[in-house]
């Protein structure tokens, strides 16, 4: 279902719209389906971001400096020994 409507706009840019569509489609006859997808684009914009708003976690845990400092994981061993030791075994493999 269509409806009719008209809108007011600038001379200069109704114009270069003009001119854009007849440019592109070599007819004056597509300026309407042209205005169709524009506020068909729109309104995927609107519903995208209003999806994204509800997709988005509402409560998102933070945690302080201080506290990661304290639960941040400590190797058992030093990684300098590893490495080493890592480097010994394979100059013993290939010697």
């Amino acid at each position: 279902m269509t409806e009719k409507v008209s809108f007011y706009t600038e001379k200069k840019s109704w114009e270069k719209f003009k001119d854009q569509v007849y440019r592109s489609s070599g007819t004056m006859r597509a300026l309407s389906s042209e205005l169709n997808k524009i506020i068909d684009d729109n309104t995927l914009i609107n519903f995208e971001d209003n999806l994204r708003k509800l997709l988005q976690p509402t409560d998102v845990q933070t945690f302080s400096l201080e506290q990661i400092k304290q639960e941040r994981p400590t190797m058992p061993i030093p990684a300098e020994r590893i490495i080493r030791e890592m480097r010994n075994s394979h100059a013993n493999l290939s010697g």
